[in-house]
């Protein structure tokens, strides 16, 4: 399935409503509309694919996009949910390697694709985009020891109970992140579009 590439009104304006853009100076953020590209995403098509070279950061901003990975045995592990709002993939970028995991559209969705070189100007010349990146990343290491606790402090029991709990807005998909649980990643469906086009 082919994505169609845009730069509506909307989505311009959500890239600049970002909390890293809002200190920007003008040139900068002069940069990022013009480098950054927006795709509508369908319902179960790929955003990114696990192996890829990490050529952008990405950003959702609208729908919701879950972050996850095969086991070469076949197991498949839900690492988190972006919703709108919500940016990934800065620590294959800054570490300049290949990505470890696919990211599916669990709704139809809009996301911006920022090129690693506006990135690391960002990351080199911006000390509010710098906070940002920091808090973000502190963030999901919190998430990421907060499921490994999960996992081994819980039997396989209360771990089903808790992961076949419905959730129904994306605030929830949020607060779920922060005790270490992803129930809307979980059980969602796996992607459809397997053969669609690489980010």
């Amino acid at each position: 399935m082919k994505r169609r590439e845009s730069k509506p009104a909307a989505p311009r304006a959500a890239l600049l409503d970002a909390q890293w853009a809002s200190q920007l100076s003008p040139e900068l953020r002069r940069r990022v509309l013009a480098e950054t590209v927006t795709r509508k995403i369908s319902l179960g098509s790929y955003v990114c694919r696990k192996g890829d070279p990490a050529k952008h950061w990405i950003g959702v901003l609208g729908g919701l996009v879950k972050v996850a990975s095969v086991s070469p045995a076949g197991k498949p592990v839900s690492f988190i949910c972006v919703p709108a709002g919500g940016w990934f993939g800065e620590g294959a970028l800054l570490k300049n390697e290949r990505r470890l995991y696919d990211a599916v559209a669990l709704r139809p969705s809009v996301v911006a694709y920022m090129p690693r070189a506006t990135f690391m100007l960002l990351a080199d010349t911006s000390v509010t985009f710098n906070r940002f990146l920091v808090t973000q990343l502190n963030e999901r290491l919190g998430q990421f020891v907060a499921m490994v606790e999960h996992d081994r402090l819980l039997g396989p029991e209360a771990r089903r109970v808790v992961q076949s709990r419905p959730v129904s807005r994306e605030s929830d998909v949020t607060s779920n992140l922060a005790r270490g649980t992803s129930p809307a990643c979980g059980t969602s469906s796996p992607a459809r579009q397997p053969g669609a086009e690489k980010a």
